[in-house]
């Protein structure tokens, strides 16, 4: 896996604490994915009985619940009195370190190959999916119910808002395509068209938010017709930076030049 450069300063701890889940995240995936390849099958059952025993390493799911309207056909099933959202095992920890960098890399960098579904073990797949729709979940109908989601849809919100409102929706993007690249064929129709809406909807808020971003240069700056475009250094989520410059390219923005 390729780990992508940042350099933090003091003043910006945000991405300090990021870069620290990143690389716990991305050394547990590495770590997890290289013992998996070379266990037997009583190794890996033995492992899984060591995790099952530490609490601390309980992976909770369903934690969109109470946001996901009930109508929702990707809504996770109620719950028996024998089952629990709290899971533990091997699987459940491969995949919640996979749903988290997957994540990351999506949002924070242009790499395309973000989850590794190369490197998914039958045995992940479930709790993988299950992680990773109930991720999608949270992030969507949180969005929807955002009062700056409407600033977005009309390209009104401010630069660092509207930066990190698109990376949600790349975020998403990506968890919906990770679905229906490895598991889109255990979706009934009514959800692969819900997940087929969701993903267009999505769209709008990331177009929204490069617009934003767009009428943030155009509203403070003065355009300055010799500007190379090509040698801004923006860095950050891949699709934000390439709809950025997409915007300069076409003359929907500007860029200041102060003296």
């Amino acid at each position: 896996m390729r780990v992508p450069s940042v350099f933090v300063t003091r003043q910006r701890n945000e991405n300090a604490y990021r870069l620290v889940g990143f690389s716990e995240y991305a050394t547990a995936l590495n770590i997890f994915t290289k013992l998996v390849s070379i266990s037997n099958d009583q190794e890996l059952q033995e492992m899984d009985e060591m995790i099952k025993d530490h609490p601390s390493l309980t992976v909770f799911t369903n934690l969109s619940r109470g946001i996901t309207p009930p109508t929702s056909t990707i809504a996770e099933t109620a719950l028996n009195q024998e089952e629990r959202y709290d899971k533990q095992g091997l699987a459940w920890m491969m995949a919640l370190a996979r749903v988290e960098y997957g994540a990351m890399v999506a949002g924070f960098t242009d790499i395309e190959n973000q989850y590794h579904l190369e490197t998914l073990g039958d045995d992940e797949k479930a709790a993988f999916k299950e992680l990773l729709l109930d991720g999608v979940r949270m992030h969507y109908f949180s969005m929807v119910n955002e009062p700056l989601g409407r600033l977005v849809l009309k390209g009104n919100a401010g630069f660092s808002e509207a930066f990190g409102f698109g990376r949600r929706a790349i975020m998403v993007r990506s968890m919906i395509n990770a679905l229906a690249e490895f598991a889109g064929n255990e979706f009934n129709r009514a959800q692969q068209q819900e997940l087929a809406n969701i993903n267009r909807e999505i769209g709008h808020y990331a177009d929204g938010s490069i617009a934003s971003v767009s009428a943030y240069l155009i509203t403070n700056g003065v355009s300055n017709a010799s500007f190379d475009f090509d040698s801004l250094d923006l860095r950050g989520c891949g699709a934000m930076v390439r709809g950025i410059r997409g915007d300069l390219a076409a003359g929907r923005a500007r860029i200041i030049r102060k003296e």
